[in-house]
């Protein structure tokens, strides 16, 4: 961090930073983010909390000088995006590996996901629009529940299609980087955002645990099917689709209550599990649409895929409405 900052403070005839100063100017910004009033509510609650460190603060003026030259790359260096992107891996792997030796151990549950920060500066890279401006866009692993990101990696632009790179390419890297630590009892959550066979497929090679929600538009082991009249238990009630892939189906409806089915088949060497889970449905989608490729009813199967070692776990999990317990049930 220190080495493009000193070569832009010399460079504007500053005094260079020494470490000792870097380290107070990284604890004074995470205060002023906390802190309102900004510089005088810096002072005032660093008075009042510990009087004895108010000496060590930096002014005002040597915050904005520091920050003002704090950059990715010298101001003076190419900023191409090959340039910028490979400053931008350099940051992330020194973080990634320091975040990992703190906070991870074989048996983690972990989140994949793509978070987008809201970024109004004008020199940021890559920028990413959305609805509100612009963001820095970038997937994670990150520790669940505490949330310890562990690994971060920036969606920057391909060199070949001049197109910032897919949420697919850059989660599969982090997968493959995850699957490179001690992973035997890990797992990793993913939403339905990102999860498919295909990627299910991959984490099941991987050796990684992994459970994660599919969309309704997306192929499953499970497929849904109106059946307020008739159940098909009788019948025939699985099979091989179009591309050769297991499909069992599943009834769904007004009539029908909740329940859960498991279905486990195997994937060059490991086992993926495919689960649904029928529950309440309002006919509309998170974004108010109506979703045209599922049965139209009150219940919608939600579906996931896992690799979990057997299906019998699942089978024998039951879910309850936690009750109120007043202050006489308690004593």
């Amino acid at each position: 961090f220190t080495r493009p900052l000193n070569l832009n403070l010399r460079r504007s005839g500053q005094i260079p930073v020494s470490h000792d100063e870097f380290v107070r100017w990284v604890a004074m910004f995470l205060l002023r983010c906390l802190l309102p009033s900004g510089y005088d509510g810096l002072v005032g609650h660093v008075r009042g909390m510990l009087p004895a460190a108010v000496p060590h603060l930096l002014s005002e003026g040597r915050f904005k000088q520091i920050k003002s030259a704090l950059t990715l790359i010298p101001s003076s260096t190419s900023r191409s995006d090959k340039a910028v992107s490979d400053a931008i891996a350099d940051i992330e792997r020194v973080i990634s590996q320091r975040s990992c030796n703190l906070y991870y151990v074989d048996g983690c549950i972990l989140s994949l996901d793509d978070w987008k920060w809201l970024c109004s500066a004008g020199d940021l890279p890559f920028a990413f629009k959305v609805d509100h401006g612009q963001a820095w866009c970038a997937e994670n692993v990150a520790t669940l529940p505490h949330k310890f990101v562990l690994h971060t990696m920036k969606r920057c632009r391909n060199p070949e299609t001049m197109k910032l790179r897919t949420c697919a390419e850059t989660m599969m890297t982090l997968l493959e980087r995850v699957a490179a630590m001690p992973h035997g009892k890990t797992m990793v959550t993913m939403d339905r955002g990102f999860t498919t066979y295909d990627v299910a497929q991959k984490v099941a090679q991987l050796g990684l645990g992994f459970l994660g929600i599919v969309d309704h538009k997306v192929y499953h082991f499970v497929v849904a099917y109106e059946a307020d009249d008739q159940r098909l238990g009788d019948g025939i009630d699985a099979g091989i689709d179009r591309g050769g892939r297991p499909v069992h189906l599943f009834p769904v409806g007004d009539k029908w209550g909740k329940e859960t089915a498991a279905f486990c088949h195997r994937v060059g060497t490991k086992e993926l599990v495919g689960v649904a889970v029928r529950q309440r449905y309002g006919g509309k989608s998170r974004h108010g649409k109506v979703r045209k490729e599922i049965p139209m009813a009150s219940t919608a199967a939600v579906r996931f895929f896992s690799t979990l070692p057997s299906t019998k776990p699942l089978l024998r999990t039951f879910a309850y409405k936690l009750k109120r317990v007043g202050d006489t049930a308690r004593a």
